[in-house]
């Protein structure tokens, strides 16, 4: 489960890490941290929804990426922004 869980944070920072070097993302600090915190955001959210029984927890965060990326219409990059 783990190797799972490393290869999908692995596959998710290393399309971040792509899209930083196009010129298409900018977000601060390493690739590899943000594709964690993006999982662990993810995983919590299922966590809960299944503890509940509720689709709720997984509505809830959906936001936070939209928020974390913002894309800038004069130049039609994405940015991660950390708060």
């Amino acid at each position: 489960m783990d190797r799972g869980a490393s290869q999908i944070i692995a596959l998710l920072g290393d399309a971040l890490e792509k899209g930083r070097q196009e010129g298409s993302l900018a977000f601060d600090g390493e690739a590899m941290t943000l594709s964690q915190v993006l999982y662990s955001l993810w995983l919590g959210a299922n966590l809960q929804a299944k503890i509940t029984r509720s689709a709720t927890p997984l509505e809830a965060p959906l936001p936070t990426p939209n928020r974390l990326l913002r894309r800038l219409r004069y130049n039609r990059r994405f940015y991660f922004i950390s708060y």
